[in-house]
Order: C-alpha cells, then structure tokens, then sequence
C-alpha cells in the first residue's frame, strides 16, 4: 500500500520526437546516474490551447482540467493534434524498465497554464498529485508566475508549505482513488515525519460536491485539521475548523472549484490541550485551525505541534497581551509539550493622558518668589484623544480630586496617540525656604474617558533655596 520515491534531483541529456515531430509544450527525459547513458523524450502538444496565461474561455477551462490525464490515463486520448492515448508518465517508465533500468525520470519543463487565475491552480494542484502518485523524480515548472500570492504559487503552497510554518504533504505515497477524478480528484501520502496522512481533494467542477471518503488501513485519529484554497480567499490558503473522522472515514462537502487538504494523525499520536482564556472584548484563532475563541477556546494539537494564536481586539478595544504559556504583545507561538493554557487579555481602546517629565526653571527656585516648570505630557493611548487641563501646584503632597484648581493651569488640547507635548507654566509660588513636593495633573477636570484613569497625576519633589 505504501510506496516509498526518491526526491533527488536530474536533468535531461538527450531527446526523441514524438512520431518523428517535436510539438511545442511539455517536456520529459530520463536521466541515469551514470551520464554516459543516453534518454529519451516525449512531448505533450500545447496547441490545444491549455498552455497560455489567460485562462481562456469555459470550453478551454474544462479542457485544461481534463488534459492533466493525458499524463497517466490509457483510456484518456490526447485532445491535440495528437489524437491518442499519451500517459506520458507510465510510457516512459515502461521504456526505462525495457532499455534502461534505475534510471530517474524527470519532467523538465511544464506549464499547464493560467497559473494567475484559479482555473490554473486547479490544473497545477491535480498535476503535483499526479506526479507524486505516479513515482515522478523531478519536475520544473516552465514560467512560473510573478507574484509570491498568485493561485498557482498557492498550489505549490499547499504541497509543500499549506500553515506558513514549513509542513507538507506526506512523503511515502498512498494510493487513493476517486469514482469520478475528473470531479473530485484524489492524491494521499503518509509523513514519515509524524505518521500523519495527507489528503488533498481537488473539486474541478463549477458545483459544491458532497462525498464519503473512505479509509483502509490506516488508523485514524479523531479529528483532521483541514486546509483550503478557493474562490473565498484567492490570496491565500485559509485553515478551516477541524474534521470528525472514525476508524472508516468521514464525509466532508467541497466548494465549487476549490483545492482541499486534510491531515490526519494517527490514532494513538498524543494529543494535548490548549485553553484560551481571554479578558475583554476580542477574539483569538489558532493556526493549525482549533482555536476560534469566540466560542470554541479549548482544542486538541498533536504532541511538539507548534500552534500560533492571533488576537483580535473588537471594535472600541485594544489587545495588551498574553499571559501564561507566551507573554508580551508579539505573536504567541505555544510548543505542544504538554497541556498549555494561554491568557489573552483586552482593554478599552482610547487616549491615555499621563505627565512623564517635569523640567524647573531655574533648577533650583529661589524661596519666595516664582519659578517656571515645563511639563511634558504624552498621550500613551491608542488614539488621538483631548488632554483637557493640566493643573500644576508648587507644593502639594496630596492626591488631588477632579476639578481641584492649581497654582497654574494650561489646556493640553488634543493630542494624537503615542505623541508627547511640552507645556510650560509661569508664575509659581516656590513659598519660604525647604522642601516641597510639585504636583502635575492632567485633565484635571476629568472632561476625556481614558483607558487608564489612575495614572494622570505626577510629583516632584525638590527644594527652595
């Protein structure tokens, strides 16, 4: 049932036509190890109109979706000028067992087309699967697209990097098989890695599918994570909440034209908790996909999973952080080691007003007679937000109440989140000889809601000469 391919890499020494003709398109060669050892060549045409960066029209779509059999199917005739059977993979495996034994067999160039739209995803992804399923050693994409998000890029992706973190799908293929591939394509591989099997379904229909997928000799876990690229997000590829399954199987519905893959460990893999505790309003999600807190704030990842939980403050709301297995504001990142909880903890978005300096002019006053103080406010919130009145007494040891009157006042006014502001007062009383003790209050007549009202009074303390 398993069967295990080489990923080492070869590259075409010499070539054949096809029918004594060579049709532009797709390329294949077999190389030995030994470079002595002459290959050979066949070609698929792309004259049918597949190879081309538009997607082209619905007719040309379904075509570029069907033609992918060409690679493997002996009852599938080539829709080119070709006109028969091609299974390019199969024939040329077949010519290497006959003349060259152990010779690798690579594929070096191929493009089947409109990798910037999804229809050309779909035909990229139902190729990889065809290429790992049919014992392929290497393959190069001929132009690949420009942009890092592009579907075509997003199909390689869900091979090869589906939660952003390096995972893949498996190594040791599986066989897998569809009672109609042409609608839902099926493509398995176990990982050597952690044991978990891999499982991609490719819908290349224009309509949702609803099927039973069936497993056989494998001993599944309870639950898969799950992972898809689709016409909802063609930026990327979106995790999904995770999927039942028992010891036969699950059942699962697929989007119109959609690319799905499902890894499921194996039964008796340890499985940890992680809980989600939050204060305030917001929301926190997991990738592998699990978490949605909200309402599901307790879920199960396999053991040395490493499991990134994203905050998202609500509207009116700030995230200040997390607590417990991460700390700080940055990205949480919870190793799987073990059961883990993890506190989210969110506060009222607004203006933070508080004095952070207070400079004396002169440094030293002079008893008796008035002295300057520059005071710096700073806006610590997370908005633009009115300062309102800063109050300033000369000598005030105790914590003044909203409203209270200084020695000197000035308005702060508004002041954007994260800016500072120096305010500079005239005309206070140093008073006789000693100690005192300055105090600063920002809005003092308590006129703005801030996300921290306690923190609004300064002191300072020095001494008149």
């Amino acid at each position: 049932m398993f069967h295990r391919y080489s990923k080492t890499a070869v590259t075409a020494l010499a070539r054949r036509t096809w029918n004594g003709r060579r049709p532009s398109g797709i390329t294949a060669s077999a190389e030995r190890w030994a470079s002595n050892v002459a290959t050979q060549e066949a070609a698929l045409s792309a004259n049918n109109g597949v190879f081309s960066s538009s997607a082209g029209d619905a007719d040309t779509q379904a075509l570029r979706l069907r033609s992918t059999r060409a690679l493997w199917d002996e009852s599938y005739t080539d829709e080119s000028w070709i006109d028969e059977p091609v299974r390019l993979i199969p024939r040329l495996q077949e010519w290497i067992a006959d003349n060259y034994p152990g010779t690798r067999l690579a594929i070096t160039e191929y493009n089947w087309g409109a990798l910037d739209d999804l229809n050309g995803a779909l035909a990229q992804a139902d190729v990889l699967g065809i290429f790992g399923r049919e014992g392929l050693d290497l393959a190069t994409l001929w132009d690949p697209p420009d942009s890092a998000t592009a579907p075509g890029i997003q199909a390689f992706r869900l091979y090869r990097n589906y939660d952003g973190r390096g995972s893949g799908f498996g190594d040791v293929s599986v066989a897998a098989s569809s009672t109609d591939q042409d609608r839902l394509a099926l493509y398995a591989a176990q990982r050597s890695a952690d044991n978990a099997l891999t499982l991609v379904a490719i819908n290349k229909t224009g309509a949702e599918l609803t099927s039973a997928l069936t497993l056989n000799g494998f001993d599944p876990a309870a639950t898969a994570t799950v992972y898809r690229y689709s016409a909802a997000n063609l930026n990327a590829i979106t995790t999904l909440p995770n999927q039942a399954v028992t010891a036969g199987g699950f059942s699962a519905t697929f989007p119109a034209n959609s690319i799905t893959l499902f890894v499921i460990p194996r039964a008796g893999t340890s499985l940890y908790s992680l809980r989600v505790n939050k204060a305030g309003s917001g929301t926190v999600t997991s990738r592998p996909a699990g978490i949605d807190c909200g309402g599901t704030c307790v879920a199960s990842f396999t053991a040395g999973t490493s499991v990134e939980l994203v905050a998202t403050p609500v509207a009116g709301f700030r995230f200040d952080g997390w607590n417990g297995a991460c700390v700080g504001t940055a990205s949480c990142q919870v190793a799987m080691t073990g059961a883990q909880s993890v506190t989210a903890t969110f506060s009222t978005a607004g203006p933070d007003f508080v004095v952070s300096a207070v400079t004396l002019k002169p440094v030293k006053p002079v008893a008796n007679r008035t002295f300057s103080a520059v005071v710096t406010v700073r806006n610590q919130g997370t908005v633009t937000g009115n300062g309102g009145m800063l109050a300033v007494w000369a000598d005030q040891g105790a914590t003044q109440v909203c409203g209270a009157s200084g020695n000197a006042g000035i308005t702060v006014g508004k002041l954007a989140a994260g800016a500072s502001k120096n305010l500079t007062l005239k005309g206070l009383p140093a008073g006789a000889a000693g100690p005192k003790t300055l105090r600063a209050f920002v809005d003092s007549r308590c006129v703005t809601t801030e996300t921290d009202e306690s923190n609004n009074q300064f002191t300072r303390d020095y001494a008149a000469q």
